[in-house]
């Protein structure tokens, strides 16, 4: 993929400990049938982090 300069393409996992996850702005994969990613989302978003260690 091909980006003008300055400009960046993000994407992240989210998963939780049951090995439950989504992508977002991942690109695809037909090797991995999880692997299909959903859209950023355009509204702020807030995550909490727990660390169970």
């Amino acid at each position: 993929m091909d980006a003008a300069a300055g400009t960046s393409t993000i994407g992240f996992r989210l998963q939780d400990q049951g090995n439950k996850a989504v992508n977002y702005g991942l690109p695809d994969s037909d090797s991995d049938s999880d692997s299909d990613s959903r859209p950023i989302p355009t509204c702020p978003a807030t995550l909490t982090i727990t660390d169970l260690a």
